[in-house]
């Protein structure tokens, strides 16, 4: 091999890794690099056919080294997750409503992305049927589709359900003991529902805010945790009037007082502004004012009783809660709770006269452990029609309407796996059923609903 051959060759493998220490640099639009096994194999071949020098060859296999390293360095660590429920339903009504049964599916599939150390992207999608483009019965607030939801099998339904970026603090800004704390922007999870318990009573859990939200938390002193959740989230976007929206503040802690008990509690207030007309007619029956549909089967606000107004006004929602959980015995441990929220923007009725309806609350016990034995548990719920916006309430144990309580019982037992079952059974009723002031809440109050669940995380 001639001397020009040998410095073409040697000039070759030198740029191939030079240019693998250049990603940087790269797009997402480049090819990827070869595989290292691959380059490797291409440097030893050199090396021993005698084009490279053990020298030159040690400075290449070297430089590759690093470079590679340092591509890898640069890519995020990914964490994949999902879950499939199955579900068995029906519903026993005392009225003229016909009793129904029907069989159920939610998928969702999930990814963290860390970026950096203090960067970390969230994405989900998940199954949905929503009310503007699916028969009677569909609702964003769930994440379920009906068997048979589509004619003749068609496909189901699959939407954003998270897209946000996160950003974390380092743990040396916060001046607290195991300190915490970050922003979060775009659409994430409810960061004020509570962990702890069964936290239904304001929130359906599936709902899923756009905004932006802060998280603060450490340890004042042993055993001893506070923090604070807020942000802003945008309800509906208006390009020829303001925003209605939220912003919502909580407060709470937590306290081992002793091996076995944990008590805790929070303090939250939430601030709806810049309410529309077509917020509070969605609030009343689930449509918009003109008629046409909105996203959820919402229903029970009574149109001038959630602000004092038919098409405008801010409401101002104050929720209070505590729970005392008891580790005494390992397999058998309890938690109970309770929670009182209040709309303090709530008014009587002008038109008809009613009270301003704005109180709620629930209380509740589960007891035992799904993966050593048996959880068993019991919740009552208490939502008045002005408590909160129809159409953010829980979709499932009072049917996503105000005017409603409901006794809520169920059993789940890890089965296998990552595999639990569960039974439930909820006994609701309409608080009050006074027409016509709450003719949107009281078709179909009072009746019995059985799920049977089969889930399966991933």
């Amino acid at each position: 091999m001639n001397r020009v051959t040998f410095r073409c060759l040697v000039g070759v493998a030198a740029f191939l890794v030079a240019s693998l220490g250049m990603s940087r640099a790269a797009t997402a639009g480049d090819k990827p690099p070869p595989e290292p096994a691959v380059v490797e194999e291409i440097l030893r071949v050199l090396n021993e056919k005698g084009l490279l020098d053990e020298e030159e060859y040690s400075r290449l296999t070297a430089r590759y080294s690093a470079s590679e390293q340092e591509r890898k360095s640069l890519l995020p660590k990914l964490k994949f997750y999902g879950d499939l429920r199955l579900r068995g339903e029906g519903f026993v009504y005392d009225d003229n409503t016909p009793d129904q049964y029907r069989g159920r599916y939610r998928a969702r599939l999930g990814v963290d992305a860390e970026v950096t150390d203090f960067a970390f992207v969230h994405f989900r999608i998940a199954s949905s049927q929503t009310q503007k483009n699916s028969p009677p019965g569909g609702d964003s607030r769930s994440e379920n589709i009906t068997f048979g939801y589509q004619p003749d099998w068609g496909p189901g339904p699959i939407y954003i359900d998270r897209a946000a970026l996160e950003l974390k603090a380092p743990a040396a800004w916060i001046p607290l003991s195991d300190g915490k704390a970050s922003l979060e922007v775009g659409k994430m999870g409810n960061p004020f529902i509570w962990k702890p318990i069964r936290d239904l009573l304001l929130w359906d859990s599936d709902i899923a805010p756009e905004g932006a939200a802060v998280r603060v938390s450490g340890d004042v002193a042993k055993g001893f945790n506070v923090y604070f959740n807020g942000g802003y989230f945008i309800d509906d976007e208006n390009a020829a009037s303001r925003d209605p929206h939220l912003i919502g503040a909580q407060a709470g802690a937590s306290y081992k007082a002793t091996d076995h008990v944990l008590v805790g509690g929070r303090s939250t207030w939430y601030g709806f502004g810049s309410i529309d007309a077509n917020f509070i007619c969605r609030g009343v029956n689930g449509n918009n004012c003109n008629g046409s549909a909105g996203s959820t089967a919402a229903g029970g606000n009574i149109a001038d009783g959630l602000t004092g107004s038919t098409d405008s006004g801010s409401i101002n929602v104050g929720e209070f809660g505590a729970y005392t959980t008891i580790s005494a015995f390992d397999d058998w441990p309890v938690t109970a709770w309770v929670d009182y929220a209040k709309n303090f923007s709530a008014e009587s009725s002008v038109v008809y006269g009613s009270g301003s309806d704005g109180d709620a609350w629930n209380t509740g016990i589960v007891v035992g452990d799904r993966t050593k034995y048996l959880e068993i548990g019991f919740d009552y719920l208490y939502v008045e029609a002005n408590a909160f916006p129809s159409q953010l309430i829980e979709s499932d144990w009072i049917d996503g309407k105000s005017n409603r309580e409901a006794y809520v019982f169920w059993l789940t037992r890890r089965i296998f796996a990552n595999t639990d079952l569960q039974g439930l059974v909820s006994f609701g009723n309409a608080i009050d059923d006074s027409l016509p002031i709450y003719q949107n809440s009281v078709s179909g109050a009072d009746r019995i609903r059985f799920q049977t669940d089969l889930s399966i995380a991933f």
